[in-house]
């Protein structure tokens, strides 16, 4: 689960394991005063690993995120939320390293 207040540029989650080369899975709940979505990326050891930099995820919608944290050997992740608009309302959501069903990625083309 994420849930912070007045996200400035960006939000760290704690790290979780990564055990398989799956997307990782994110059900964004709410997004009080982010009616543009906000950016999501998977990061490891303090690098960013996602695919295309990050994608965009809207309330309401459960996402995968395309990343190559267990290609690289890694074996632990975060996610990084940057809502679109800076310093307003509340974000809130689930979130799994690894997929979790069969959802489109918000990353890809």
């Amino acid at each position: 689960m994420f849930e912070r207040k007045n996200v400035g540029y960006i939000y760290f989650t704690k790290e979780r394991a990564k055990d398989d080369a799956t997307g990782t899975y994110v059900y964004y709940v709410e997004a009080s005063g982010q009616p543009y979505g906000s950016y999501f990326s998977v990061w490891s050891q303090g690098v960013n690993e996602t695919t295309n930099d990050s994608g965009i995820i809207y309330k309401g919608q459960q996402r995968k995120i395309s990343q190559y944290v267990y290609e690289k050997g890694k074996r632990v992740c975060n996610l990084g939320i940057s809502p679109r608009i800076h310093d307003i309302g509340r974000v809130h959501g689930l979130w799994s390293p690894d997929s979790v069903g069969s959802y489109p990625y918000c990353n890809l083309p």
